[in-house]
């Protein structure tokens, strides 16, 4: 009887959902895109990236870190296999009064987004959807997005072991020659 509960407490930690957070905002101003991730609510990673010379730095914990963006897209397309569900898409677009640019680039993007979204929303009905135009006295420009998402457990681990067994034959792991 023991071992049923085991394995009932098992199936439950692995389809357990894991919500997170991902928060993103643009500063045109600054040249800088800041960011934060959250799981549950807690901040696990946040930073800033710097798009300069064709290289992207991510700056994280009061260290840098210069990837080239080509390469790395073209080559990590695992995140891309990733199973998660989004749950939540918030924009604001802040847009100064004293940029005829930023007026015209925030009112083009908010009239994209309110075409798109009932696109969008007839695939996936459980999916909020929010666009909002903030307008200030200056010559900002500035993007503030939020989404939430919905992992599996089950998604990352499945994943994980593929990656673990991704050069294996028969299920057998190669053993590195050195």
């Amino acid at each position: 009887m023991r071992a049923v509960y085991i394995v009932a407490l098992c199936y439950f930690i692995l389809l357990l959902p894991i919500f997170c957070g991902l928060y993103l905002i643009f500063d045109a101003n600054e040249k800088k895109c800041y960011f934060s991730f959250t799981i549950f609510g807690i901040n696990v990673f946040g930073g800033y990236v710097v798009y300069d010379n064709k290289k992207l730095y991510v700056h994280y914990n009061n260290k840098a870190k210069i990837i080239n963006l080509t390469d790395y897209l073209m080559g990590n397309k695992q995140f891309l296999k990733l199973n998660f569900d989004v749950l939540q898409l918030k924009s604001v677009c802040i847009l100064g009064v004293k940029n005829s640019l930023s007026l015209y680039l925030g009112g083009l993007l908010y009239t994209v987004n309110n075409q798109i979204c009932p696109i969008i929303k007839a695939k996936k009905s459980f999916l909020i959807i929010k666009n909002d135009l903030a307008f200030t006295n200056d010559k900002s420009f500035k993007i503030v997005a939020k989404a939430k998402l919905l992992f599996g457990l089950l998604g990352i681990l499945l994943l994980a072991l593929k990656n673990i067994f991704k050069g294996s034959k028969n299920g057998k792991l190669k053993r590195k020659q050195s």
